[in-house]
């Protein structure tokens, strides 16, 4: 069986008026809905936060500014069958462009021509018919709003 290895991920949290942006991912194996913030992987000799610029110019077209590391959360999951093992870094970061955050759901691709949907989401809200990952997001998103980061 081949290695498994635990993959360094980027992650942009970015906030506006109580909520957060997300991309609306589904797992086929378990059908299962699921949020989980704009991103992606980190390559080799490349910083976490250059990788997330990247894959949000990649992903959405965007430039991303005021650019602060939030937290680290481990996740460990299953996705379409297979296990996975994430060391993701979460980063708050705002649009260089404002307009964007006047667009409900902003136009987003994965991989160059796989669209992707996003929407704004409350981040806070106790009880949630779709899970919103990385696990610990919500709790790290609720410890920051108490500290006024």
């Amino acid at each position: 069986m081949a290695e498994r290895k635990i993959r360094p991920m980027s992650l942009c949290v970015f906030r506006h008026a109580g909520r957060i942006l997300v991309f609306c991912g589904y797992d086929p194996v378990e059908k299962e809905k699921f949020y989980r913030p704009l991103g992606g992987g980190v390559k080799f000799s490349e910083s976490a936060e250059k990788a997330l610029r990247r894959e949000i110019k990649e992903e959405l077209g965007a430039s991303v500014t005021c650019v602060k590391l939030l937290g680290i959360l481990e996740n460990k999951f299953t996705y379409r069958g297979k296990p996975g093992h994430e060391i993701t870094f979460i980063f708050d970061g705002k649009f260089k462009d404002k307009s964007h955050y006047k667009i409900i759901n902003i136009p987003a691709s994965e991989g160059g021509d796989r669209k992707i949907k996003t929407k704004w989401i409350d981040p806070y809200k106790k009880k949630r018919n779709t899970p919103l990952y990385p696990e610990g997001l919500a709790e790290l998103l609720e410890e920051c709003k108490v500290k006024g980061i």
